[in-house]
């Protein structure tokens, strides 16, 4: 006797498949409730911050070379400038990848076990995003720095380098929301990491 498709052994696989597919999508629910109420440890925290941003600033300072490069190569007569200003904007490219990928460090270690500490995650992400947009603003003018003559190029140039500036300020913003949502518990953790004691140093 043949059996119905909907009955015996196919039924039963249907309905252990199906409560096997509860089980897990009730699984996933849960863990995914879990990470959502994680919060990193202050130690995990803040090797988390300081890491990344040694990270940023090391990177940062490596690559303003090619800045530094670019505006010492306008003495020659025969500069090519279109070149020169690709070589900036792929300088300012990178810092905005390099900037990126502290928010995004940064934002997935959580927010800190500590009194206040989504306010603090929030403030310290929202100041870092800032440091991107302001080099993506960065990247746009450079890409329409005047090429006509080295002296209009060099003028715009020097200009920029003082807009650049401005915009690594911004990491400032994560240092003062750093210091008026601190805990002792942060303070300390922050005392005794090492990558901490590198931007105090």
């Amino acid at each position: 006797m043949l059996i119905h498709p909907a009955k015996g052994p196919v039924l039963k696989l249907t309905r252990t498949m199906c409560t096997l597919l509860g089980a897990l999508v009730i699984a996933l629910g849960a863990a995914t409730a879990a990470e959502a109420r994680a919060a990193a440890t202050p130690q995990k925290w803040v090797s988390v911050f300081c890491g990344s941003i040694v990270t940023w600033e090391k990177a940062v300072k490596a690559r303003s070379s090619t800045f530094e490069q670019a505006m010492r190569s306008l003495n020659g007569h025969h500069t090519n400038l279109p070149r020169v200003r690709d070589q900036l904007v792929g300088y300012l490219n990178g810092i905005v990848d390099l900037s990126k990928t502290m928010v995004s460090n940064v934002h997935h270690v959580g927010a800190p076990e500590i009194k206040s500490g989504d306010q603090l995650q929030t403030a310290v992400e929202a100041a870092l995003t800032m440091v991107v947009t302001s080099f993506q603003a960065d990247v746009g003018k450079a890409s329409h720095l005047p090429v006509d003559t080295a002296a209009h190029f060099r003028t715009a140039g020097v200009a920029l380098g003082h807009e650049i500036k401005a915009s690594s300020g911004q990491l400032g913003g994560a240092f003062s929301a750093l210091s008026k949502l601190s805990t002792p518990a942060l303070d300390s953790a922050a005392k005794h990491d090492a990558t901490c004691k590198q931007l105090n140093g």
